[in-house]
């Protein structure tokens, strides 16, 4: 139970039609529905009447949706209070996956802004679910998730049963980044096999991993990390190491003496997707995506191998 769950309601209410709500919402009308149901079964009431000609409140509905219409009511006052309050500072939170391109578009976006307005700005590096839950618990403004295209169907899905906006960004192939001084460096082609006598950096995320894990692509050895400088640390200071990466821009390959390239392998194509509240992504975080499409320009203009 959340604070969506109780506007479903009371749209609900409104328009006394569970179909006219959703389309309201931008929803479909199973996914409200369903919604609808959780909510009473979370409660322990029955808030509508449903018949062939709409839906009315029952008594307990009516009790539930005034608390419900006071709280809402309190909350937009509460956020109309703050962003006045705050109109100079810049306020912002992102969950991104961990990746190069969209790290450094956080940099030049946070360059723009004006230097001499405040700042309230958080950007964290979380895994698929956990980056969505931000969202639905409306602690983040903005997420990009990252999944294998083969698993589209179900966190569209999800996404969809969740009532959240998302618009595909940007799809691609997992690249092996190395070292220079690797001993594959030099191999005119690449396939998984070749891979498995050198060290494998993952990044230490329990959630539904970024990049896919084939049998013939499992190593012998593993380092899982979090930080993002340790991973950089290990490539470039122990040349048999590699790890699986989104495409990658040309000068952060060149200042840490990596490479990028293709490698023979099943199911390696990934999506980044945006994924924000239906009818809520602020000015600031369409500032972040236009740096963040200016980002992939860049990386997309930069030689794979």
């Amino acid at each position: 139970m959340n604070l969506q769950h109780f506007k479903y309601a009371v749209e609900v209410e409104k328009t006394g039609s569970i179909s006219q709500a959703a389309e309201n919402l931008y929803m479909n009308q199973p996914n409200l529905s369903k919604a609808i149901k959780d909510l009473e079964h979370s409660l322990g009431i029955t808030l509508f009447h449903r018949t062939s000609r709409g839906v009315t409140p029952t008594a307990e509905g009516k009790e539930f949706l005034e608390y419900a219409r006071n709280i809402l009511a309190q909350v937009e006052k509460m956020q109309a209070h703050f962003s006045g309050q705050n109109q100079n500072v810049h306020t912002l939170r992102l969950s991104i996956p961990r990746s190069s391109y969209i790290a450094e578009a956080f940099t030049a976006f946070v360059g723009s802004l004006d230097p001499q307005k405040g700042m309230d700005i958080t950007f964290v590096e979380v895994g698929t679910l956990q980056a969505i839950r931000n969202i639905l618990e409306e602690k983040h403004h903005l997420a990009i998730i990252r999944y294998q295209s083969m698993y589209e169907s179900y966190f569209l899905r999800f996404l969809e049963d969740q009532g959240l906006a998302w618009e595909e960004f940007w799809e691609f192939e997992s690249l092996v980044l190395m070292s220079q001084h690797h001993p594959l460096t030099a191999c005119p082609q690449l396939d998984a096999q070749q891979l498995q006598p050198y060290v494998e950096i993952v990044h230490d995320d329990h959630s539904i991993p970024n990049f896919p894990t084939q049998e013939a692509q499992i190593p012998s050895r593993r380092i899982y990390v979090q930080d993002r400088g340790s991973q950089m640390d290990l490539l470039t200071r122990v040349p048999v190491t590699y790890m699986w990466v989104s495409p990658m821009p040309r000068d952060l390959l060149e200042r840490n003496g990596l490479v990028q390239r293709k490698c023979a392998a099943h199911n390696m194509t990934q999506k980044d997707v945006l994924v924000y509240p239906k009818g809520n992504l602020p000015q600031l975080a369409q500032q972040f995506i236009e740096k963040l499409k200016e980002a992939k320009a860049q990386v997309e203009a930069t030689p794979v191998f």
